[in-house]
């Protein structure tokens, strides 16, 4: 026999406070997930930018090595104060500013950069070799 009009409205009743509790339930939930995944968000943020910044004090220290590194092999090559084309002795004091450093570095270039048949290039290990046309 069907439900008489006060028993549908009861049970329609049940059933709206039923979603209602449901979706407020749903909605606590999501809202939980979003605060907690914002606050892992800042936390990464904040780690990434930690890293950009040891990052560049990492590359500026390769930079700062990498430039004594050439002065080292610059160095060596003229044989700690050896005369260069141009007249001037070059001495550990004398390479101090980058500007005097590229300009050794230009000027070493120039001269002779291949010893002893090797041309100090990294895929260059062997004896340069002269191609010749026939």
């Amino acid at each position: 026999m069907p439900l008489s009009l006060s028993e549908r409205r009861e049970r329609n009743k049940v059933a709206s406070a039923k979603y209602r509790a449901k979706k407020h339930k749903q909605n606590q939930e999501m809202s939980t997930q979003i605060s907690e995944l914002n606050s892992e968000n800042n936390i990464i943020t904040r780690q990434l930018e930690e890293l950009k910044a040891e990052n560049a004090e990492l590359k500026e220290l390769v930079d700062k090595l990498k430039g004594k590194l050439v002065e080292g092999k610059i160095l060596k090559r003229l044989g700690r104060g050896a005369k260069l084309s141009s007249g001037t002795a070059v001495t550990s004091a004398t390479i101090g500013t980058t500007e005097s450093l590229t300009t050794l570095t230009a000027t070493v270039r120039k001269g002779t950069t291949k010893r002893n048949g090797f041309s100090g290039h990294a895929k260059g290990t062997g004896p340069s070799q002269k191609i010749t046309k026939k």
